[in-house]
C-alpha cells in the first residue's frame, strides 16, 4: 500500500470486537444527551488562554480607528469611502 492510497477501515487488522466497540463508543458519544453542553464547555476551556494574551496588533488598529487617530497611509476608514 502506498502512502497516497486512502485507508479502508475494513482493512485494519483489528479484532471484530474492538472494531465494534470503537464504533459503538463513537455512536454513544455522538448520541449523548448533553453533548452540546460538553462541547460548549470544552470550547470555553480551550479559548480561555486567549483572555490573557492582551492586545494584539489588529487590536491597536481597531482602537486607533475608534479613537479617530490618523490611520496608516493608504488605509481608509471604510471600504465604502
Amino acid at each position: 500500500m502506498s502512502t497516497t492510497e486512502a485507508i479502508n477501515p475494513d482493512d485494519l487488522k483489528l479484532p471484530a470486537r474492538i472494531k465494534g466497540s470503537i464504533k459503538e463508543g463513537l455512536i454513544r458519544f455522538l448520541e449523548h444527551p448533553h453533548l452540546s453542553i460538553i462541547l460548549a464547555g470544552l470550547s470555553v476551556i480551550l479559548t480561555l488562554p486567549a483572555l490573557w494574551t492582551g492586545l494584539v496588533i489588529d487590536d491597536y488598529l481597531h482602537k486607533g480607528i475608534l479613537q479617530g487617530l490618523p490611520l496608516l497611509k493608504g488605509l481608509t476608514k471604510s471600504r465604502f469611502n
